[in-house]
């Protein structure tokens, strides 16, 4: 497996092949967990997929594929690459990213873009890698915002000005 490191040593690109993909992405959860301050980028060919697509999708935030004969993937690699993300742990609730709003807007503005292939989806990349950092920099309710959460509703108690039902009570009737 192929793991590089930036100089920083925030993120983590690794690349395992396909073969071994399941065993190192559970190495990579473990990773994941240890260094919850970092970014983890994977990217896998699409083969032998039913090995290891159940622990590509547990350890990735955000994932897409980039279909083959794209700028960035050519015709030659005959299988479209899948390209997983992880991003750091934020200090506020709901403590991680995955399945927020916002996420899920992102990922499928991407994967629209490339299935048109109208764009290689730089700027949406750029602005989902920004999200962490944005929402650890802001107040609790303003990070509810950003994520596009909705608030905390509160729950009305005591009196209102709806009528009440009076309990019916049930008898028995008398067989003649």
């Amino acid at each position: 497996m192929d793991t590089k490191t930036c100089q920083n040593g925030r993120s983590y690109l690794s690349t395992p092949p396909p073969v071994i993909a399941d065993v190192a992405l559970e190495e990579c959860m473990k990773a994941v967990h240890k260094r919850t301050d970092a970014y983890h980028i994977f990217a896998i060919p699409r083969l032998f997929t039913p090995k290891w697509q159940r622990a590509f999708h547990k350890v990735c935030d955000f994932n897409f594929s980039l279909p083959v004969g794209s700028s960035h993937w050519p015709s030659s690699m005959h299988e479209p690459l899948w390209i997983g993300i992880s991003l750091p742990l934020i200090n506020k609730s709901p403590w991680t990213l995955r399945r927020t709003p916002l996420l899920v807007e992102l990922e499928r503005d991407l994967r629209e873009m490339l299935a048109s292939c109208k764009g290689d989806g730089r700027d949406i990349l750029r602005q989902l890698l920004r999200v962490p950092k944005r929402v650890q920099a802001v107040q609790k309710h303003v990070a509810r915002g950003v994520l596009h959460l909705p608030g905390k509703r509160s729950i009305p108690y005591g009196k209102t000005n709806r009528r009440r039902r009076k309990s019916v009570v049930q008898t028995r009737r008398a067989r003649a």
